[in-house]
This record gives structure tokens, C-alpha cells and sequence, in this order.
């Protein structure tokens, strides 16, 4: 087994030199908000999300963070070779997204890149929680999700912040649909514009304008239509409910309050019929201590069995018993400070502050 740790780094927003709030004290700066905030994310246990393990504050208001990564995501893998073991894959990350709603997390940044797979095949979530993480966006400089993957409400609605439907795990299973539906075509959606966000918005607007079938819309725009003709009806069904423009019609409408089509709901769905998920239960970590001194006999043993100039200790059995957050405590112990680390492999630059200021002033001096 391969133990990988990835680590994310980005800036958040700057607080101009002496600002103070209405109080007359000094504003607290974003990193120190993120700080935060970000405690209640390393709490997160389950078998389909990549797990949290630190956040660290550099200069500059340069933050990283560190998580659990592997190598291989989900747009790596050719879906027409899973027909068997498609509906457990999906159900699996339906599984994941399902244990986020119910922490009242909005992934918002869902995305086939984003759908890490380990060396058992198991697909899991990665930087779920940053818009929860950034306030709803306001504490860093750059938006959080892909445009082409974000729920058609995001653009409808004006009062976005006041709007319980622009923030919501509804809006995932929208996000959910969309990546199923691009992965299992093989990313034939804006195939020559998918980093242009003008395309990305008409299309949008063209869906939500469309009283067609927003799954059917999709395929009158794909240039080959051999990419759906191995799916089952069961697969139409379960795209066809995640695909509302309108989530109101995702949701099951209650006197008092709307009870959201949530992950749990398209778990019973006919096409994961075949299908078992007990990563749906919660994994709890592994506290037990270190051993130094079996550690220390295997060690030994190992030396006295074998030549000493061409012996190959196998750390593997050590690690495989302890958690995630013990064996990055090591790591630190070890490696040293994370940001040298990361300029020295040419990772991260620095940008200089003057860059981070508006594009330009009002007369009143309003950004």
C-alpha cells in the first residue's frame, strides 16, 4: 500500500494595514478565519472522503493545506470498461456526498479531477468543504467551483447569499449529474471550449431556457452518440433526477420546511439495486500507540537474518495500523517546514503583494 499526502496552497483575501471594524478593533485577517474554521473539516471520517489533516498559515496570507491524495481520479478510468462495477462506483460516491449533506456541507467543487481513486479501486471526495471553509466565498480571492459542473441555480439567482437554495447539498446532486454524465461520455461537452467561460454560461443559459429534458438536451449536443449506447435505462433514470433546472423539484416539498432529494434518496434508486454500501458507515479512527519496541525486534531480526549491504527494510506493515494524523506528525518531525519543502520542489511562488490590490477605485475610494 502507498501512503500519498497532497498539499494545497492558495492566498486569502487582504486586510488593508489598520483597518478596524465598527468597534475601533483591528479586522481580523481571512487566514485567521480560515484557521478557524478549518478544525471542524479534520473531524470528517469516512471511507469515500480523502481525510483533512492540517491547514498551515505562511506569510502574505499564504495558506496550505494537507490531505490525504492519490494519483489516479476518476477521469483516468474508461467507464465503458466498468459496466458491472459502474453502480457501485457511483453509489460510492453518492455515499460520500451523502455523509457531507448530513455534516451540512456543500462540496461546491466537484469535479472528475476532484474524485480521487486509491489502490483499492475505492473513489474519494477531495476539497469538499472549501466554500465552508472561505465563508461562501468571501475570505479568498478566486471562486470556488467549475463553472461547467455548478448547479443551474447559482446563475439564476441574484440575492445569492440571502438565498437558502444558492447554498445547499441540492445543489451537489446537480453538480453529481453533470460530472456523470461528462465522465460517461468521455468529456464531450464543450469539447473544444471547456476553459471558456462565455461557452460554459450560454450553455447553461440554454439549459435553463430549454423545456427539453435537460439529460436529452445534452445528448442532441454530443458530436457521437455511440458514447450512451451501452447505458442502461436504470442510468437515464438516475441522471434524469439529478438534471432538474428547478430544485424545487429536486426536493420532496414538507408544510414546514423542504426536505431535500438528498444523496440517501438516490442511494434506493432502482439502478444501485445490486448493490451494497457499507462505506456508508462512519470510519472511525485508529488511536492506537506506537510499538518502538517490536518495531525495534523486527528491525533487529531482520539485520541479523539478512546482508547488511543489501537489506530493504519494509516500513509498510509498520505504517498500515496508524492513523493518517500520526503518520503526518512524523512527516513533520522529519521533513521540516512545509513551505521550503514545496519552493524547493518549485511548487509555489510568491507573488508580490502590490498584485493583490483592487483593479482600480471609485471616486468615492470604494473598491
Amino acid at each position: 500500500m502507498t501512503l500519498c499526502l497532497g498539499a494545497k496552497t492558495f492566498l486569502s483575501n487582504p486586510i488593508p494595514v489598520g483597518a478596524c471594524n465598527s468597534h475601533g478593533l483591528p479586522v481580523t485577517p481571512s487566514s485567521v478565519k480560515l484557521l478557524g474554521r478549518f478544525p471542524n473539516l479534520t473531524l470528517f471520517r469516512h471511507k469515500n472522503l480523502c481525510q483533512y489533516l492540517d491547514l498551515v498559515r505562511g506569510t502574505r496570507d499564504r495558506l496550505v493545506i494537507v490531505s490525504e491524495y492519490y494519483t489516479k481520479c476518476l477521469a483516468d478510468i474508461e467507464p465503458s470498461k466498468l459496466k458491472n462495477q459502474l453502480p457501485q462506483l457511483i453509489g460510492s460516491i453518492l455515499c460520500g456526498l451523502e455523509y457531507l449533506s448530513k455534516k451540512n456541507i456543500t462540496h461546491r467543487n466537484l469535479s472528475p479531477k476532484n474524485i480521487l481513486i486509491n489502490p483499492e479501486n475505492i473513489p474519494k471526495l477531495c476539497d469538499y468543504g472549501l466554500f465552508y471553509l472561505s465563508n461562501h466565498n468571501k475570505n479568498v480571492p478566486f471562486p470556488i467551483g467549475f463553472p461547467l459542473y455548478t448547479s443551474a441555480e447559482h446563475f439564476i439567482f441574484k440575492e445569492k447569499t440571502k438565498n437558502p437554495l444558492y447554498s445547499n447539498p441540492i445543489g451537489d446532486i446537480w453538480s453529481f449529474g453533470m460530472v456523470m454524465f461528462d465522465w460517461l461520455t468521455k468529456f464531450s461537452i464543450l469539447q473544444n471550449e471547456r476553459n471558456d467561460v462565455t461557452a460554459i454560461i450560454s450553455l447553461i443559459s440554454d439549459i435553463i431556457k430549454s423545456k427539453e429534458n435537460v439529460v436529452e438536451f445534452l445528448i442532441n449536443k454530443l458530436p457521437d452518440k455511440s458514447y450512451i449506447s451501452w447505458w442502461p435505462k436504470e442510468l437515464y433514470s438516475l441522471l434524469n433526477e439529478c438534471l432538474r433546472v428547478d430544485p424545487r423539484k429536486r426536493l420532496i416539498v414538507s408544510p414546514l420546511f423542504f426536505i431535500r432529494k438528498s444523496a440517501s434518496e438516490l442511494l434506493c434508486h432502482t439502478f444501485f439495486s445490486t448493490c451494497t454500501f457499507s462505506s456508508c458507515n462512519k470510519k472511525e479512527p485508529n488511536f492506537k500507540l506506537w510499538n518502538f519496541v517490536s518495531i525495534k525486534e523486527n528491525i533487529d531480526e531482520t539485520l541479523f537474518i539478512h546482508d547488511k549491504k543489501n537489506i530493504k527494510l519494509n516500513y509498510t506493515n509498520i505504517l498500515m495500523d496508524k492513523d493518517l494524523e500520526e503518520i503526518y506528525y512524523l512527516i513533520k518531525i522529519s521533513e521540516g517546514d512545509i513551505f521550503s519543502r514545496l519552493k524547493t520542489e518549485h511548487l509555489m511562488k510568491y507573488r508580490p503583494t502590490i498584485f493583490s490590490l483592487p483593479k482600480f477605485y471609485t471616486l468615492l475610494m470604494k473598491e
